[in-house]
């Protein structure tokens, strides 16, 4: 019975924030340790468990396993367990042409996926061509500074951020970008739903006629957004 507390609390909690890949840009520094959550019952997937605490499963992507979750159905098939909530599935609807109110609802359940997919198809390919046109390699950016894009710099120290700054302001279709994502993460803080919508469809609106390809193609995928039935 104190296997999993005494791992999840003294192992997964220490290395789990400072080692490992993320699925998503939650509000901590929280990783998954592996994709193979075999040995502490899923809690490996430590940053999964994060973005969507409530859910009994754990692995959210196709190469992912939750040995927590294999043991949770079997006892649900001997009807001595009961599944009340796993983390909801994202869809995308055709021929959306502005955000509506499912938009809003999917975008902050699933707040975190789309900031994470905001850094690897709008911040991340911004980068890498900005790079390319100015004949620089992308990996001479500390990969600490390229991880610290997604969150704003949020975990930076003072001269961290300095630096940040200064690579951003070298690079001007890299500063909109970033601006864009300081603007949808301001947009989904909003707590009035009908201004966070408002702000939303403002949002997408302004990314569509940005002239930028890949923050065009995420504004298209966005807006519509919707919990999967």
């Amino acid at each position: 019975m104190l296997w999993i507390p005494f791992w999840a609390a003294g192992f997964v909690n220490g290395l789990g924030h400072y080692w490992g890949y993320r699925n998503f840009e939650s509000a901590d520094t929280s990783t998954n340790l592996s994709p193979w959550g075999l040995w502490i019952g899923g809690e490996e997937l430590h940053n999964n468990h994060h973005a969507f605490p409530s859910s009994a499963k754990f692995a959210l992507r196709k190469f992912e396993v939750d040995i927590g979750w294999v043991v949770i159905r079997g006892l649900q098939a001997l009807r001595l367990a009961k599944v009340l909530r796993v983390a909801p599935s994202l869809d995308v609807r055709p021929n959306v042409h502005l955000p509506d109110s499912e938009t809003l609802r999917a975008v902050l359940t699933h707040r975190f996926h789309a900031l994470t997919d905001y850094y690897r198809q709008v911040i991340m390919p911004t980068l890498k061509d900005e790079a390319a046109q100015a004949s620089e390699r992308v990996r001479a950016v500390p990969s600490k500074l390229r991880r610290a894009l997604a969150d704003g710099g949020r975990w930076l120290d003072g001269e961290g951020r300095q630096r940040m700054q200064t690579l951003i302001e070298r690079r001007p279709t890299l500063r909109t970008v970033i601006e864009f994502r300081a603007r949808l993460v301001a947009s989904l803080d909003q707590r009035v739903p009908e201004q966070a919508l408002k702000n939303l469809q403002q949002w997408v609106r302004e990314a569509e006629a940005s002239g930028i390809a890949v923050l065009q193609q995420y504004a298209a995928r966005l807006k519509a957004y919707a919990l999967h039935a």
